[in-house]
């Protein structure tokens, strides 16, 4: 689960595969001037996240790697996370996003992730902090968002069928046994 101060995503936005590594054409110049290894590993990026349905990773003018969804959140290097004493992850990070009260651009934040368990966290941690570059922290990171954000839309489809169909049971019940339908039936026959 993804606890912030920020709004909650959207579920609205349709699945994006094969474009959640983006990058933009002002990187060009920054791209010429990379390593083969940086660029590499821009490369396995791409791979790994190509599966990815609501955060996104982007390659930005000179090289800035953020992080984006379609609603207000947006995050930019460094990824720096905290080790964990429970199941949350709090990764500290530098807010890119939309203007939110004391929330503005280029402001610290905190995206504080909860998995299953301390040792979920603690293995996430320790994947981060292995990882010697933001473009792989970057990766890593949108795939935890992206996965809390399936894992939500999940649940609230689950949570929409479980009430329709409580609301179909009520209306058979209504149907069949309410108390105005013996009088209906009894005025049918009328």
């Amino acid at each position: 689960m993804f606890v912030n101060s920020n709004p909650q995503p959207s579920t609205s936005k349709p699945a994006s595969f094969g474009m959640s590594l983006r990058i933009k054409s002002e990187a060009r110049e920054y791209l010429e001037k990379c390593t083969m290894s940086t660029l590499e590993k821009i490369k396995k990026a791409g791979e790994e996240l190509k599966d990815t349905k609501f955060w996104d990773m982007e390659i930005l003018k000179d090289g800035k790697i953020r992080l984006d969804t379609d609603d207000a959140r947006s995050y930019t290097a460094p990824f720096n996370p905290r080790e964990p004493h429970d199941e949350f992850l709090t990764v500290d990070t530098v807010w890119l996003g939309s203007d939110l009260g004391k929330l503005t651009k280029g402001s610290q934040c905190q995206a504080v992730i909860k998995f299953a368990n301390k040792e979920q966290a603690l293995d996430a941690y320790k994947k981060l902090k292995g990882l010697d570059s933001s473009i792989e922290q970057g990766s890593e990171l949108t795939k935890m968002l992206d996965a809390y954000e399936i894992e939500k839309a999940e649940k609230a489809a689950k949570e929409a069928t479980m009430k329709m169909e409580i609301k179909n049971a009520v209306v058979d019940l209504l149907e069949k046994f309410g108390d105005d339908t013996r009088r209906n039936k009894y005025k049918d026959k009328l």
